[in-house]
């Protein structure tokens, strides 16, 4: 008795666990703050580095830390996989640039976002992103956590 308890405990656990990591297009629908810790991947890749390359790298570091504050990225997820990718540049009294592009959930469960190729943007989308909580996390094709990368969900 004791050991087919325990299986229906672990059964009912496992399947817990998986329920966690799946969601629906509708869970995804919303807009979303791209946020990126350039700071910190540079410190990362830096400890493989001579001296000298450090002390560039952290010095740039510094320098696309304080240009990205003023560049806000977000991607307003919609249905029928259209999402629209919103970047507005603090520095600059330009319009605001927006792309519409398209996106879909693969068997994996896995957000895809299809690449965009024109004379205003061009961004290759080689990751993937999971929905956790209230944030898309960037992983890679093996579904490992990029920690450096992330949206922030603010509707």
């Amino acid at each position: 008795m004791k050991p087919t308890v325990i299986a229906l405990i672990m059964m009912f656990l496992a399947t817990g666990l998986y329920a966690q990591g799946s969601f629906s297009e509708r869970d995804v629908y919303g807009v979303y703050e791209f946020k990126i810790d350039i700071k910190g991947a540079i410190e990362e890749e830096a400890e493989e580095m001579n001296f000298f390359e450090r002390m560039v790298a952290r010095s740039v570091s510094g320098l696309v830390e304080t240009a990205l504050e003023e560049v806000h990225i977000t991607f307003d997820f919609r249905k029928n996989n259209v999402a629209y990718l919103t970047v507005v540049n603090d520095l600059d009294d330009e319009e605001t640039e927006t792309e519409e592009l398209y996106w879909e959930i693969n068997d994996n469960g896995q957000i895809e976002i299809d690449d965009i190729e024109n004379e205003n943007v061009q961004m290759e989308n080689d990751g993937y992103w999971v929905l956790s909580e209230d944030r898309l996390i960037s992983v890679d094709e093996h579904g490992k956590i990029e920690p450096r990368a992330w949206m922030q969900r603010v509707k």
